[in-house]
C-alpha cells in the first residue's frame, strides 16, 4: 500500500507528460510512532572505538514486546577499516529468540572514522536492547552499547 509523498520511481516520457509507470520503494524508513523518549545518554567507547546512544524514542516511554524503536547517535570507527554498526535485542539464555528478519534499518555499513545514525529495530520479544559494530564477514561483535 502507497501514499502520498512515499518514495518512489517513476517514469515519464522523453518528450515530458504524465506518468507512465513506476514503483513504490520498500525499504524506505517506514511512518513509526516515535514520540516518546525512552532512553538518553549511553556511551561505549574502548581502543579508539566509540558508540554514542544520543537518544531512544518509540511509541511509549517503556519497552515492550511487539514495538518498533528508533535510535540516534553517532561512531567513531578506528580499529577496522569498515564495519556494519546494527541494533539489536540479547534475550536471556532463558528465553531462546525466535527467529525473525531484519528491519532493512536496523544494519548500516560503516567505513573508518566518525559518523552519525539513525537504526530502528522491533522488540520481538523481552531482551536488552543495544547498539553494536559487527566485523565484516562474522556474527561476533567487537563493541557495543546496551541501553
Amino acid at each position: 500500500m502507497w501514499h502520498p509523498g512515499d518514495p518512489h520511481v517513476s517514469l515519464y516520457p522523453s518528450g515530458g507528460g504524465e506518468s507512465i509507470g513506476g514503483i513504490y520503494l520498500s525499504g524506505a524508513l517506514p511512518p513509526g510512532d516515535f514520540s516518546h523518549v525512552v532512553r538518553v545518554a549511553k556511551t561505549y567507547s574502548q581502543n579508539g572505538d566509540r558508540i554514542t546512544v544520543d537518544e531512544v524514542r518509540g511509541p511509549s516511554d517503556r519497552w515492550a514486546e511487539g514495538n518498533t524503536y528508533e535510535v540516534t547517535g553517532s561512531y567513531v570507527l578506528a580499529t577496522h577499516d569498515q564495519a556494519a554498526l546494527a541494533a539489536y535485542v540479547t534475550t536471556p539464555a532463558s528465553n531462546p529468540e525466535t527467529p525473525h528478519g531484519d528491519l532493512p534499518e536496523q544494519t548500516m555499513r560503516i567505513t573508518k572514522g566518525e559518523g552519525q545514525f539513525t537504526l530502528r529495530f522491533h522488540m520481538w520479544q523481552a531482551g536488552e536492547p543495544h547498539v553494536s559494530f559487527y566485523p565484516s564477514g562474522s556474527d561476533g561483535s567487537f563493541g557495543g552499547v546496551y541501553f
